[in-house]
């Protein structure tokens, strides 16, 4: 939990440099309800620490994970039943290096009619 409160402090909505986070869904438009597979993937790095994707500030829907710095990972996230209207949906990614935190994010669109 406290990971999702640090977005909220952290995030400057700049995108991800590449090698650090991406974000890739099957589509940007749906119909209600929505549901669907978000694929994160983050490259191995010796500084990465957590990872997290974000889709309801609502209802404070998010899924965290801790990583370990030597594993490149790829996993999927089911991001069920969006409402109409525009939503955004966050990955984000913690790296610690020397003390010193870093958060990088990539973010899409979703579109629900």
């Amino acid at each position: 939990m406290w990971f999702q409160l640090a977005l909220v402090f952290f995030l400057t909505f700049v995108p991800a440099p590449p090698g650090t986070i991406s974000l890739r869904l099957p589509a940007h438009e749906c119909a209600a309800p929505c549901t669907l597979t978000a694929t994160v993937v983050i490259p191995t790095h010796p500084d990465n620490r957590r990872a997290s994707v974000v889709w309801g500030y609502d209802t404070s829907e998010s899924i965290d994970w801790p990583l370990g710095p030597d594993a490149s990972v790829e996993f999927d996230v089911t991001v069920k039943n969006l409402s109409k209207g525009p939503h955004t949906i966050y990955a984000v990614l913690l790296r610690e290096k020397d003390g010193q935190s870093q958060t990088f994010e990539d973010s899409q669109q979703v579109s629900v009619r």
